[in-house]
Formats: structure tokens, C-alpha cells, sequence
């Protein structure tokens, strides 16, 4: 859970296989998110009479009281659990709705996007007999060049005499 607009929210969502993070957006730009996502419940025959009177885009951002948070809890835990974090990450991708699969380390390393982002990059370490997967850039700029890194994370005390000393 996290604390905003002065109440506590639900942030993650279990769904078919781990979770997913999501919180009620309102206002113009999350009202259509949230809107859209009750859209998609109907879709499904899941959708919430009560939920879809609620004007979410002219409810000012973190207007959501408790008495609707309670309302919409129950309807979204049993959308989410009909579906895989794919399944919702690319649904939600396609609607246009603030979502985002929880990933465990091992789906960071078999992310498509940070793949096709060239992120993960081999170097040699000089404590290890094979190469090591290390984080790549966290940013590209818009020609493509990119920061990266020049040398691996430093050892144990390996800058102590250059840090402390020189």
C-alpha cells in the first residue's frame, strides 16, 4: 500500500502469475486510465454499475474516497486475477491505462524491451573465470549514442589508497 492524497492505497495486485502495480488515477489524465480499465472489466462481463457512474476525470488528482476505494478493491482483485502480468501489461498498453507487471529479478533478465534496449551487457571481471551480466546504460539519448560503462563495479577496497591516501 502507499500513502497519498491522505489515505492509504493499494498499489499491487495479484494477479495469475505474481503481481501487478496500479493505483486509482483521477483527474483528466488518470480519470481516462481508470475509465478505461472499467471499460475493459466490462468488456469481460466484469464490469461495476456503481463504478462506472463515477465522473473519474472530473474528480481532482488523489479524489478518491474511501468509501469508492472500498467499492473498487474487491471488483479489481478478481480482474486482475483472471489474467497473467503479460496479459494485463499489454491490455493495459493498448487502452492506454497506467499499469505495470512486478517483475522478479529473473523476468528484469528476460525482459523484451530492456533486450531490444541492448541493456544487459557482458564484461570480464578480474575476480571471475567468465564473463559477468551487468546492468548496461540507464538512459540513450535521441541520436542513439549512449552512456555505458567503462569498467566493472570496483572491488572491496580497490580506491581506498586513491580515495584516502592520494
Amino acid at each position: 500500500r502507499m500513502y497519498t492524497g491522505g489515505m492509504l492505497r493499494r498499489v499491487n495486485w495479484p494477479c495469475k502469475d505474481g503481481y501487478v502495480n496500479f493505483q486509482l488515477s483521477t483527474g483528466p489524465g488518470g480519470g481516462r486510465s481508470q475509465r478505461a480499465l472499467l471499460d475493459w472489466m466490462d468488456e469481460e462481463g466484469m464490469g461495476n454499475k456503481e463504478l462506472d457512474q463515477i465522473n473519474w476525470e472530473d474528480l481532482e488528482y488523489g479524489g478518491g474516497t474511501p468509501e469508492i476505494l472500498d467499492k473498487l478493491e474487491p471488483p479489481l482483485e478478481q480482474f486482475f486475477l483472471t489474467h497473467t502480468r503479460d496479459e494485463l501489461a499489454q491490455g493495459c498498453l493498448d487502452r492506454r491505462i497506467l499499469l505495470f507487471p512486478v517483475h522478479t529479478p529473473k523476468d528484469i533478465l528476460n525482459d523484451t524491451q530492456l533486450e531490444a534496449r541492448q541493456h544487459f551487457r557482458q564484461y570480464d571481471h578480474p575476480d571471475m573465470d567468465r564473463p559477468v551480466t551487468y546492468l548496461g546504460p540507464f538512459i540513450q539519448d535521441q541520436t542513439g549514442d549512449r552512456v555505458d560503462l567503462r569498467r566493472p563495479a570496483p572491488r572491496i577496497v580497490e580506491h581506498n589508497r586513491e580515495i584516502y591516501v592520494e
